[in-house]
């Protein structure tokens, strides 16, 4: 018997998004390139949200970092 396993939604969101940053990184490994990725989730509101409640994952590279404290 085969152990079936199962993901919610956010968890495979949450999966998906970490594939992205991974092939991010490897891209910029490989190529010495600067990738910046802004991501801004969607979701549902009543009212015009606040700042505050906007959530904005953003991903810059080990590289970038690295420069701007040289």
């Amino acid at each position: 018997m085969t152990k079936e396993c199962s993901l919610s939604r956010e968890e495979l969101v949450e999966a998906l998004l970490q594939d992205v940053f991974d092939s991010i990184a490897m891209q910029d490994h490989l190529d010495g390139g600067i990738t910046v990725l802004i991501r801004c989730p969607g979701f549902k509101a009543d009212a015009t949200p606040s700042l505050e409640e906007v959530v904005v994952d953003l991903y810059v590279t080990l590289w970038e970092l690295q420069e701007s404290y040289a």
